[in-house]
């Protein structure tokens, strides 16, 4: 019967699901209720609910009511291309006391994991509507000043809502999971032009969650197949560098410590970008003449040909995408690294669509000012973006595994005493007079597992 296909087997019906229910809930911040730049912003995510399992990835989102405000009314202010996800200078769940997942620096990863991983019909539509992002820009949203404006948030980068293969997390734990916010400053999260200050406030934010309830009979059955909850995730670590102004190369070690480190991607940034109000401070990248890179682990670099960073940046841009697994997916495009035009139209004569392209992803350090966004389209002919989108990448993946669900993971062990390196030269040097903060972000697979003893969450990796 198989020969036939599936069409034809008349045997094999679907059976019907499980009896479940669906609980909704909004969740008030336990840690106050209006919130500034550079504060803490608390959830408790329930424990001690033995029958009710919750899909992080689709099934939890943040409520952010955000109020901007300015001391210049000629100014005006916009977010970064990562939407409100520059609000975000960290992200952490913990529980008991044990930290299940931490990411400094989340608003520098997402805004760069953005450029390639969302397509630009997103950031225009569902994007630019629940998390101010834009698609025609390398920028976020203009937002307006002195009404509220409110966004809805993933936990993006998280640990526990990047299982793999997917997995519903159980509440059934002993105790609540903290989930906490720390927000960024407004100089770096917010861009401003003109003169005076900006900042923000979050005012009530809520915790949105939708579980799923399983009925005494239908949990029996799950727990005669289940024996322990453990899950394997996806787990971004961080830590930076900064490289000195004239550097020609560099030999850093990395402190990601992993039973399966699978890829180490980074960003480049412009140390006067980092902080300025006037720039795109997270978003605003270059290759400061970055002119080759790879990594040595335990004596051994990987790739064994150094990637280079020259010309167009094919090469580098080609090892990032095969790290994210869409270096021959036809259907994915990258148009956030892409998406910058030059003037080309003739104000009056020919407005529209512009036609030339610049590469902002090879921008280097000396010229990308990181203050103007560009656009695909001008009536007045169009305006030239001096943003850089630069991300490079190391994939040290097995290629057996091909998907995020795959059942394998096959990374390189770098615990018990192996030493990581970054290695990199920098062609005539980096530019004269500007240090280059680096941000690596190391991705490897964790065990998340639910102590049997304590009733707890635990984490190995």
């Amino acid at each position: 019967m198989s020969k036939l296909g599936d069409k034809l087997n008349f045997n094999v019906m679907k059976n019907s699901a499980s009896e479940t229910r669906s609980l909704s809930q909004a969740i008030p911040c336990r840690s106050g209720v209006t919130f500034q730049s550079g504060q803490l912003i608390e959830w408790e995510l329930p424990g001690n609910r033995p029958f009710e399992f919750l899909d992080l990835n689709n099934n939890l989102k943040i409520k952010l009511p955000v109020t901007f405000t300015k001391t210049d009314d000629q100014a005006k202010i916009t977010l970064d291309r990562g939407g409100v996800y520059s609000l975000i200078q960290k992200i952490e769940m913990t529980q008991n006391g044990v930290v299940i997942s931490s990411l400094p620096k989340a608003n520098v990863l997402i805004t760069a994991l953005s450029d390639f991983q969302m397509s630009k019909e997103y950031k225009t539509s569902a994007g630019r509507l629940l998390e101010g992002m834009e698609g025609d820009y390398l920028r976020g949203e203009i937002v307006t000043v002195n009404s509220e404006r409110i966004y809805y948030l993933s936990p993006l980068c998280c640990d526990l809502a990047q299982t793999t293969p997917h997995r519903m997390f159980y509440m059934g734990s002993g105790g609540p999971v903290t989930i906490r916010l720390t927000l960024e400053s407004a100089d770096v999260a917010l861009t401003r032009t003109g003169n005076g200050t900006c900042s923000y406030t979050v005012n009530r934010p809520e915790l949105l969650i939708q579980s799923t309830f399983l009925p005494t009979q239908t949990m029996d059955q799950l727990s005669q197949y289940v024996k322990s909850y453990s899950m394997l995730c996806n787990s971004y670590d961080h830590m930076s560098a900064v490289v000195p102004a004239g550097t020609t190369s560099s030999h850093i070690k990395l402190s990601f410590a992993k039973a399966s480190l699978e890829r180490v991607l980074f960003t480049i940034r412009p140390s006067a970008h980092t902080t300025g109000a006037e720039k795109f401070s997270l978003g605003s990248r270059c290759t400061g003449n970055l002119s080759d890179f790879q990594l040595e682990i335990a004596g051994e670099d990987y790739p064994k040909t150094a990637i280079k960073v020259e010309g167009s940046g094919a090469d580098s841009l080609y090892h990032l995408l095969q790290a994210d697994n869409i270096a021959s997916n036809y259907a994915h495009g990258v148009q956030g690294l892409m998406n910058s035009f030059t003037p080309s139209g003739i104000a009056g004569v020919s407005p529209g669509p512009q036609t030339s392209k610049s590469n902002p992803y090879m921008v280097i350090g000396a010229v990308a000012e990181g203050t103007t966004p560009g656009a695909t389209a001008e009536a007045g002919g169009g305006e030239a973006s001096n943003i850089g989108t630069f991300v490079g990448a190391v994939n040290l993946e097995s290629s057996l595994v091909t998907s995020q669900n795959s059942p394998l993971y096959s990374g390189v062990n770098t615990q018990r005493g192996v030493d990581v390196y970054w290695k990199a030269n920098w062609g005539a040097g980096t530019p004269a007079g500007v240090d280059l903060p680096i941000d690596f972000f190391a991705l490897s697979t964790e065990l998340v597992h639910l102590d049997p003893d304590t009733n707890l969450w635990i984490k190995k990796n």
